[in-house]
Parts: C-alpha cells; sequence; structure tokens
C-alpha cells in the first residue's frame, strides 16, 4: 500500500518516517520511488539519528544532492521541519523568562538542530515577560559574530529594562567557549553602564543547554 493510500485508510499515525517523508516529496524518479528517496534521506542522516528532526541538520543545497530532490521540494521540506519545530515549542507571546530552563525550553527545537549558530536576543519589560525577540546575527558551524554595540542598540530601540541572548552550538556541546565567556562578560558591564541588565546568556545544544548565569560565570 503506497503512503498516500495508507494515510487515508489508517491516519497520519500509521506512518513511518519515510512514508510521511514520501507524501511531502509527492514524486519519485525513474530509478527511485518517492518512499525510497525518502528512505536515502533518512539514511544519508547518519544512524544515531535517522528520524525526521535529524534532517534540520541539512541545508537545502544538501538536501538538492539526493535524487529526486529539487530545489522546490527541498525548500517544502525545510517548511515543514521549521513548522515543527515551532508547533513543538511553548508559545513565547509574554513568555515569563524568570527561569532559564523555561526559556531554553521553549527555544530548544528551534535552535538545536541548526547546522550554524544563530545569536537571538530577548528584550523585557521589569517584570521579565518578553516584548520581542530580535535575530542579532548568523554564524558559521563554529563560530557568530557578537557586537554589544548591535546588542544594546537594539534593547534600546526596544525599550527593554532586561535582556537575555541565547545562542546554539551546532555540535550539540552547549559548555561555554573562551569567546563565550569574554563577550558574556563585556555585555554585563555594558549594561551596568546603560541601566539595562543582562539577567542571562543561554546556550542551546543538542537536548541540552547552559546558563552562564547559574553556572556562575557572572
Amino acid at each position: 500500500m503506497k503512503p498516500y493510500e495508507k494515510f487515508l485508510t489508517f491516519g497520519p499515525e500509521a506512518l513511518s518516517d519515510a512514508e510521511i517523508l514520501a507524501i511531502l516529496i509527492r514524486t519519485g524518479t525513474k530509478e527511485f520511488s518517492a518512499t525510497e528517496i525518502a528512505e536515502k534521506l533518512l539514511k544519508g542522516i547518519g544512524e544515531k539519528e535517522q528520524t525526521l528532526q535529524g534532517l534540520r541538520s541539512l541545508t537545502v543545497s544538501e538536501l538538492m544532492d539526493y535524487p529526486g530532490i529539487g530545489e522546490v521540494k527541498a525548500v517544502r521540506l525545510k517548511c515543514m521541519l521549521e513548522l515543527s519545530a515551532r508547533l513543538s515549542s511553548p508559545e513565547k507571546t509574554r513568555l515569563l523568562c524568570d527561569d532559564p530552563e523555561k526559556v531554553a525550553g521553549a527555544y530548544m527545537e528551534q535552535l538545536r538542530h541548526l547546522p550554524r549558530e544563530r545569536v537571538i536576543l530577548l528584550l523585557l519589560d521589569n517584570r521579565l515577560r518578553l516584548i520581542r525577540e530580535v535575530l542579532i546575527s548568523v554564524g558559521t558551524a563554529s563560530t557568530s559574530v557578537l557586537s554589544p554595540r548591535d546588542i544594546f542598540s537594539e534593547a534600546l530601540r526596544g525599550s527593554a529594562v532586561r535582556t537575555i541572548l541565547i545562542h546554539n552550538h551546532p555540535a550539540g556541546d552547549p559548555e561555554p567557549s573562551e569567546a563565550d565567556i569574554q563577550i558574556t562578560s563585556r555585555l554585563v558591564r555594558c549594561g551596568e553602564l546603560l541601566g539595562i541588565e543582562f539577567v542571562d546568556h543561554l546556550i542551546i545544544g543538542d537536548g541540552r543547554y547552559v546558563s552562564m548565569k547559574k553556572q556562575g560565570y557572572f
């Protein structure tokens, strides 16, 4: 039974990851069916993580390296993965950022599988509620560019009283690097001078996180 027919007969919960992918891929090639292409995609991301979430580590270009995956299909798959991450994350509107575990949980699925470092600034009111988030930079697989000027310009523009910085480590280990420690120290000092409290710097790994405030880095 083909995945589409299986869906109509038994519902989405009866489908394997490969069958769900096959429905999204829709068509195969002369050599491979849509299901076979989906199986190749899952096998291509490594033996330890043959899941749909594991596909988040692949870029559009990398997806297009697989037979039968053109730009349109690759973009469709990336959008599906982004949508699933947003649906699985807690609602961020007016998120109360009084607990690092709560904040990390709100951003874990969004950031844990990204192939490059992404830095997000949370602008907070005096009750530690989220006003809005700002994407500060997108870096490489191991580094990102951080400027205290950029961060506090956004904080002043957004009338923030407090801020939290979040970034991911694509390798999966959330332990802070020497660069993370140095920039955090500079941000704390800048915040004190400007009267904008730098509450925390959270580093997101693969299912783990580090709160630099809680770990005693400042």
